[in-house]
């Protein structure tokens, strides 16, 4: 989420697969508020979208992302650890949900989405 900025977020929140996974995962808190959001992308509306972007809800799956993403120092550390490949070689990032996968993997392990 780090590539949109806050004003982006309706553009962000408008992404099939992104909301698709929002909406299913179950380690996240939002099987009963997710509506909302659905509803701001359905009929394009901002304000409502910026309500939501402000929820205690939000601020827990943001805290989740960044206590989770490696922090560039440290995935740097790892890649040249080695001689300059991760385990199992070259990383590929999921395009559609941004997560760095093993390249040997063809599903996301995130979302579980092809290569």
């Amino acid at each position: 989420m780090r590539q949109f900025s806050d004003e982006q977020f309706m553009e962000a929140m408008s992404d099939f697969h992104l909301l698709l996974y929002l909406a299913t995962a179950d380690m996240l808190p939002l099987k009963e508020c997710i509506k909302t959001l659905l509803t701001a992308v359905k009929t394009k509306d901002e304000d409502l979208a910026r309500h939501w972007f402000k929820s205690e809800e939000w601020s827990t799956v943001e805290q989740l992302i960044k206590a989770q993403a490696p922090s560039p120092t440290s995935f740097h550390e790892a890649a040249h650890a080695d001689g300059g490949a991760t385990s199992g070689g070259a990383m590929w990032t999921c395009k559609h949900c941004t997560f760095l996968n093993q390249s040997d993997h063809i599903n996301c392990d995130m979302c579980g989405l092809p290569k």
